[in-house]
């Protein structure tokens, strides 16, 4: 049976992660090709999985192995997955955001399936796994393509679609760590399927949005480019029917030079006429008409920016390609090596432009331009140039076609030139082909977001993860980092997950052995906090810490600080500090005493005698010898650094924390020694009368 429940209990957390990283994984654009890219996330991934192996079989406890997921599993994923994305580090954030309020609706649909059947863990584990499967495929039918068409179209403006997630993340987390209640359970998941519905309406209306205006661009630019080549072609049919009308006159000037027989005359005559009327032929770039059109129309365009324009181009009447589409590649193409031509000096504006149509419906078009500067590739295929609006809208309009038709699209800078081509692939020639692997370094600029990002992230983990945040502080030089950035050394609550205690100086003791005392016993209570932590799943754990002056007089000032940890049940802790106003020293119980004397045994054998008496008199129960408890549970003697307090009456009083020597309903005893039998015993002057 304990064998199930561990299954069991490891799968009901390993299937929300699952769903986390297949949302990440069909979500994400690739960076490196395909092999590369799941290579390094399969590494990353087995690497994850032999970590948790390892504190398995190392003993672990269960919930602490759970509380740790954060930081074991989820965390090196996100760095992975930022590494391996082509998309920018705000684009990428949404994807393993996306992945992570997945991730959270099966955490709280597995909480209410334990309300609601908590002793069938083969049902719960089976339906669980039944909700993932399904909400996997939703993701994957409705939000993988839209979502990577909107991270490839969408330049800008991320920090609203960013910014509510982040939001909806910390807030899941909170009641996440929140006391259980079906209906708090079914609110917050039907919100986050709301919101994951949203989030796919909203992405979908913005593709289609944004598809739209681009096929509005395409259209307006070819019927732009068709009219000026009718424009065009009227112009030189209007001087043709001028020239056939003026021909008679021609003729006669050609009859009377060859009247006066002045050859060489007539023959410059008669070649400037055909110079003439070459300039009426409309100029003929390739046999398809549309295509023709557009290239004639930013060649002119060219010309008239003094760019020198060789162009080579097969391209039969009749093509397996929506006209509309190459029409729009050759004018995003041109229209771009225009622009970068007017960066250079006249003499080198020269653009060589070279497409083929062949037998096998394969269309490859070259075309190369000069540039000032050397370009630089980014890492998603595309020029490194600054953002400007409108800017690299033609090439993601090249390769959104490219994709269309299964083919490839490839930019390149070498020796002064930069270089496009794509390739299309009609239906006879389909094939599936990747793209080629890009290395190229990340951006300063992209290293700073990633900076900030992991900062937040990590900040997010201090404050909003105790129980990993209990874990770091365990880490030598490290620990004093993380207690630094934990807003809870001051206080903290998250969910029903609480921690909080005072100010120590608020004792207004100028004391340093004082306030190093009280220190010690706050962190004393941290530690016993973070321990509670994560050792409860899923939260649950508060603690209250106070202190208060039980004596303040000329000889003695006795502060007593305490401390209870909640957590379904309670332990309470207290640590009273002695101040010795006269020789401003803090006082150890050892310090009551000669250093000869032996003090130890004879509190100890008062402080049980105390317990037998209350234990027969049926007023107590403590931890003695005799009473069925456990030897090494009993208490035997006291210490030297026991905890203890001098009364109003002067009377010492010798203080258990809960659970020490006691059960838990008697609190934290106290016990008064009488002063009479320490006669003999104590130091000089005494303050103990």
């Amino acid at each position: 049976m304990l064998f199930f429940y561990h299954t069991h209990f490891y799968l009901q957390a390993l299937i929300p992660f699952g769903v986390f990283l297949y949302i990440c994984w069909i979500l994400c654009g690739r960076r490196f090709s395909k092999p590369a890219f799941w290579l390094w996330q399969g590494g990353t991934l087995a690497g994850v999985l032999l970590l948790q192996a390892f504190l398995i079989l190392s003993g672990q406890d269960d919930m602490l192995i759970l509380n740790l997921l954060p930081i074991t599993a989820y965390l090196p994923m996100i760095v992975s997955l930022h590494f391996c994305s082509s998309a920018s580090f705000f684009q990428t954030c949404p994807v393993w955001m996306i992945g992570a309020l997945s991730a959270f609706s099966l955490r709280f649909f597995r909480k209410f399936l334990e309300l609601q059947y908590g002793g069938s863990q083969w049902m719960i584990t089976g339906v669980l796994f039944a909700a993932a499967v399904l909400l996997g495929g939703l993701v994957f039918v409705f939000l993988r393509r839209p979502f990577q068409d909107f991270a490839k179209g969408r330049t800008g403006a991320w920090f609203p679609f960013v910014f509510p997630m982040i939001m909806v993340f910390v807030l899941f987390s909170y009641f996440g760590n929140s006391t259980a209640s079906s209906i708090l359970l079914i609110l917050i998941l039907l919100t986050a399927l709301s919101m994951l519905l949203v989030l796919s309406r909203q992405i979908v209306l913005q593709v289609s949005v944004q598809k739209s205006r681009q096929m509005e661009c395409q259209v307006k630019k070819q019927l732009e480019s068709q009219r000026k080549e009718y424009e065009a072609i009227q112009e030189k049919m209007a001087q043709g029917r001028i020239y056939r009308h003026d021909m008679r006159h021609h003729l006669a000037v050609l009859d009377g030079l060859l009247n006066q027989n002045d050859g060489e005359e007539a023959k410059r005559y008669i070649q400037s006429l055909v110079g003439k009327l070459n300039g009426l032929e409309a100029e003929i770039w390739c046999q398809n008409t549309a295509v023709n059109a557009a290239l004639s129309y930013y060649i002119g365009h060219a010309r008239e920016q003094g760019c020198h324009v060789l162009v080579e181009a097969n391209i039969p009447a009749e093509i397996s390609f929506d006209e509309a589409d190459i029409c729009m590649i050759f004018a995003n193409a041109l229209e771009n090596a225009v622009l970068a031509c007017q960066a250079v000096s006249e003499p080198k504006r020269r653009i060589q432009l070279h497409a083929d149509y062949n037998v096998r419906e394969r269309l490859v078009l070259s075309m190369s331009n000069p540039c000032e500067k050397p370009v630089k590739i980014g890492e998603d295929g595309f020029p490194v140039t600054p953002p400007r609006k409108g800017h690299g809208i033609g090439l993601h309009s090249i390769e959104a076609m490219t994709k269309k038709y299964n083919g490839l699209f490839q930019c390149q800078s070498e020796g002064g030139q930069f270089i496009l081509k794509v390739v299309l692939f009609g239906e006879a020639a389909k094939e599936e082909t990747e793209r080629t692997e890009r290395h190229v370094k990340e951006t300063p600029a992209k290293r700073v977001l990633f900076g900030l990002g992991a900062l937040f992230l990590g900040f997010f983990v201090l404050n909003c993860m105790p129980s990993v945040t209990g874990l770091m502080e365990q880490i030598p030089v490290l620990g004093g980092v993380i207690q630094a950035a934990d807003l809870r050394t001051y206080g903290f609550t998250w969910g029903s997950t609480e921690i909080s205690w005072p100010d120590p100086g608020g004792a207004n003791q100028d004391n340093e052995e004082w306030n190093a005392l009280a220190e010690e016993f706050l962190d004393q209570m941290q530690e016993e906090f973070l321990r509670a932590v994560m050792r409860k799943y899923d939260g649950y754990v508060g603690m209250d810490s106070d202190y208060t002056v039980v004596r303040d007089d000329e000889t003695l000032c006795i502060t007593h600080f305490y401390a209870t940890v909640n957590m379904g049940g309670s332990a309470d802790y207290s640590r009273y500090i002695v101040l010795d106003k006269q020789r401003g020293q803090v006082l150890l119980l050892s310090d009551l005493f000669r250093p000869d004397s032996d003090y130890i045994d004879v509190v100890s054998r008062e402080i049980l005698r105390q317990m037998e008496e209350q234990v027969e008199a049926g007023t107590g129960r403590y931890y003695i010898s005799g009473q069925g408890w456990l030897e090494e549970d009993c208490f035997h003697t006291v210490d030297s650094n026991q905890n203890f307090y001098i009364d109003e009456t002067g009377s010492l009083v010798i203080v258990f924390d809960e659970y020490q020597v006691a059960p838990g309903s008697m609190g934290m005893p106290e016990f008064v020694i009488p002063t009479k039998i320490l006669d003999g015993l104590l130091a000089e002057p005494s303050l103990l009368r």
